[in-house]
C-alpha cells in the first residue's frame, strides 16, 4: 500500500512539473504562429542617367509574410566593394500581413568593380517575429566591365 501511495505521489509531482511546461509550450507555439515575419523579398540595382557617371539606385522590398501587423522598424543597407563601403538605416513603416514596402538607396559606383549589397529588415530586432533568422538578403552587382581581381 505504501508503494502505491509513493508511486501516486511521484506521478502527481511529475505532472505538477511537466503539465505547466507542456501548456506553456503550446501557448508559446500558438502565439508564435500569429506574429509578423519580415523578409527582404527583392533587391534590384538600376543605373541613374548616363552609365559613365556611376550613379545607381538600389531598390529593396520588405515584406511581412506573417499573420499580424508589423510595427515600424529600421532596415539596414550595406553596399561597397572590397575596399570601402557604406551602411545606412532606412525606416520601414508598419506593414499589414502580406503587405510590403519598397525603399531605395542611391550609390555612386566605379566602373570595373564588383559590389556587394546586404539588406537586413528589422536589424535592431524591435519587432517580435515568427522567424528572426530570415531578415536578410544579399547580392553582388558590377558597374561596367569587371576587371580580373
Amino acid at each position: 500500500m505504501k508503494v502505491k501511495i509513493l508511486l501516486g505521489l511521484i506521478v502527481i509531482a511529475a505532472l505538477a512539473v511537466l503539465l505547466p511546461q507542456m501548456l506553456h509550450a503550446k501557448t508559446v507555439a500558438k502565439l508564435h504562429s500569429k506574429l509578423p515575419d519580415l523578409v527582404v523579398s527583392t533587391m534590384e540595382v538600376k543605373s541613374i542617367g548616363a552609365v559613365k557617371n556611376g550613379k545607381v539606385t538600389i531598390l529593396y522590398t520588405i515584406k511581412n509574410q506573417g499573420k499580424t501587423i508589423s510595427p515600424a522598424t529600421l532596415t539596414r543597407i550595406s553596399v561597397g566593394d572590397q575596399v570601402k563601403g557604406v551602411t545606412i538605416s532606412h525606416p520601414t513603416p508598419d506593414l499589414q500581413p502580406g503587405g510590403s514596402y519598397t525603399g531605395k538607396v542611391e550609390y555612386t559606383a566605379s566602373e570595373g568593380k564588383k559590389y556587394f549589397i546586404q539588406a537586413t529588415a528589422d536589424y535592431k530586432n524591435n519587432a517580435f517575429e515568427t522567424n528572426e533568422l530570415n531578415n536578410g538578403n544579399s547580392m553582388y552587382f558590377s558597374f561596367g566591365r569587371i576587371l580580373h581581381q
